[in-house]
């Protein structure tokens, strides 16, 4: 994978810099650089494994952090913890590419949610939370009601 982002990394950017004047000198740091991005890769991807295999039955998220992403929202409900947050995040605005009001992202949503939000800059952001089921917690077998 790092391989492959500095690959693609370097096929758009050499040419790019390259056509704006910009020399792009080929020496020992850029070797060392792009070495470092080849072993940081394999090292998150090792951690990523291990963490893995330590927390087998982890299924569920305490927040999901989406910026300028697409919104998949079965799959959001699906892994966000029952008191998670959905953190959703525009950096430009309207102007995103893939922009996504807060109203549209809430009747997108399944189920009921609350939140906030607001605007910083050009960005837009909101925070939500899943309103809770009733019908749909499991009973506490302690809990008495009269």
């Amino acid at each position: 994978m790092g391989l492959l982002a500095l690959t693609v990394s370097a096929a758009i950017a050499v040419p790019w810099l390259l056509s704006s004047g910009i020399d792009v000198p080929l020496n020992g740091d850029l070797v060392l650089v792009a070495a470092g991005l080849i072993v940081s890769t394999a090292l998150y991807g090792a951690l990523g494994v291990s963490l893995g295999a330590i927390v087998r039955n982890q299924t569920t998220a305490a927040a999901v952090v989406l910026v300028n992403a697409f919104l998949f929202p079965a799959e959001v409900d699906r892994i966000l913890a029952r008191d998670g947050a959905l953190v959703w995040v525009n950096s430009s605005g309207a102007q995103t590419p893939i922009f996504l009001a807060a109203e549209d992202l809430l009747a997108a949503l399944p189920g009921q949610w609350t939140g906030t939000a607001s605007q910083a800059g050009e960005g837009t952001w909101c925070v939500l939370r899943k309103i809770p089921n009733p019908k749909s917690q499991i009973p506490n077998p302690n809990r008495h009601r009269f």
